[in-house]
């Protein structure tokens, strides 16, 4: 009995005593290993940061024709409400009752569209010809309700030039098409026909048409789609009109690429016991985009740690897609506030606290402290004394010691068989054990 218990007393002190080396040993003399079970590999993709909004698909533009009694007695409609029109198609007959006053009223209309015409033409010939220097050019809108500042010799620049003229080519054409319609007009009132037919100097889709002669005796949605939504003053604050708007369509199950047409800096209404609404609108891109280029290896892990950004369909175009979308289809907007591209990213899981521990070459199982960047679902961008492909303990673990010795279960699905059949040369190390025997 008192064997055993001296046994038992020698047993505890030998215990007790190594746990007091280990706990004292400051300067490292005592090896320790860590036992990693579960590791991964740090990797680098594309973060982003979204701000997501509800939104609702309208016309990009609407157009009114209006009816002058003045012109004469109407006749009758030629198109039914959502008649898809164009340029030139036939719209609404009336009768004229004076053709001395009609014909006046139209040479005025003409002399103003060739007027309105010459100073978009004018304002096209100044900006296409302006020199690119340190200065900045003034342009006068062709109504001449402002002017626009263009910051000349700069990328900003080439982007404004490019909107500008893009849009003044637009506004032409639809004043020429006006013009060719008002003329027309003319020409069936200086032949004194019974019977004038308006045509339509726009592409689109009939919206309204006034059975009660009201005016507007038509409205017409034009061609085109874009998103409508409201932001809050707190959503205002954080978001800039250059910043890229991803529109997922709810009925469609499409992503379309798009930027923000108008971002309003003046509230829906004022009012001091409610919060101020901002309304935007969001343009569609018309160039075709494809989500699936890049490294597939790398697309795949960035699903496996829990990317779930939806992608674009790579076999339509988005010209293709919006022909499909139709006014008043809901959207989910996904506004980019911030993004990481190509950036070194970890799960979250696999940070302790604000360092991670790292499998060396040698080896050793080292703590290395990181900065968290952008996070988006379950990765998190950090940056520091790691690498791409650095593999690091995953677990949470509080028997990690630094700089130990790691050892870790064999996992035969981690080993590439076909690489190592390859690389190994079987026949030489065979030999070489026979010999050695």
């Amino acid at each position: 009995m008192n064997r055993k218990r001296w046994i038992s007393v020698v047993a505890g002190l030998f215990v007790i005593l190594n746990i007091c080396l280990v706990m004292f040993d400051d300067e490292g003399k005592i090896d320790r290993l860590s036992y990693v079970s579960e590791w991964d590999e740090l990797f680098q993709t594309d973060l982003f940061e979204h701000l997501k909004k509800d939104g609702v698909l309208d016309y990009a533009a609407e157009y009114h024709m209006y009816f002058d009694e003045r012109s004469g007695r109407f006749g009758e409609f030629l198109v039914e409400e959502g008649s898809q029109i164009q340029q030139g198609d036939p719209l609404y007959t009336y009768e004229v009752r004076n053709f001395a006053e009609t014909r006046r009223a139209l040479e005025q209309k003409v002399q103003q569209l060739r007027e309105e015409i010459s100073s978009v033409e004018t304002a096209l010939r100044t900006i296409e010809s302006a020199p690119v220097n340190s200065e900045t050019l003034s342009i006068m809108f062709p109504d001449e309700t402002g002017a626009m500042e263009v910051p000349q010799g700069s990328a900003e620049a080439d982007m404004l030039k490019a909107q500008f003229i893009a849009e003044q080519e637009k506004e032409l054409g639809q004043l020429q098409a006006k013009l060719g319609a008002v003329e027309a007009e003319m020409s069936a009132v200086n032949a004194q026909e019974a019977e004038v037919t308006v045509m339509s100097p726009y592409n689109g889709r009939i919206i309204n048409r006034s059975v009660a002669l009201d005016n507007p005796l038509l409205t017409i949605g034009g061609e085109g789609l874009l998103t409508k939504g409201i932001l809050t003053e707190e959503e205002r604050a954080m978001v800039e009109a250059d910043m890229d708007v991803e529109v997922h369509v709810t009925e469609q199950q499409k992503v379309l690429d798009g930027s923000f047409l108008e971002l309003s800096k003046d509230p829906a209404a004022v009012a001091l016991e409610e919060e101020s609404r901002y309304p935007f609108t969001v343009n569609f891109e018309t160039e075709e985009t494809d989500e699936n280029e890049g490294d597939t290896e790398e697309y795949d892990k960035t699903e496996q740690h829990g990317e779930t950004e939806t992608g674009q369909d790579e076999l339509e175009t988005t010209e293709e897609k919006e022909q499909e979308l139709l006014p008043g289809y809901h959207a989910q907007l996904y506004i980019t506030l911030n993004e990481a591209l190509d950036t070194l990213v970890a799960n979250k899981n696999w940070l302790q606290g604000e360092s991670i521990w790292v499998m060396t070459t040698t080896g050793t199982l080292k703590p290395e402290i990181v900065d968290r960047g952008l996070e988006m679902n379950e990765l998190v961008q950090i940056t520091g004394d790691v690498e791409n492909g650095n593999w690091v303990a995953v677990e949470e673990s509080t028997s990690f010691y630094p700089d130990s010795v790691f050892v870790t279960p064999f996992k035969a699905k981690r080993v590439q068989w076909s690489n190592a059949a390859e690389q190994v040369n079987w026949k030489e190390y065979i030999v070489t054990g026979l010999l050695s025997r």
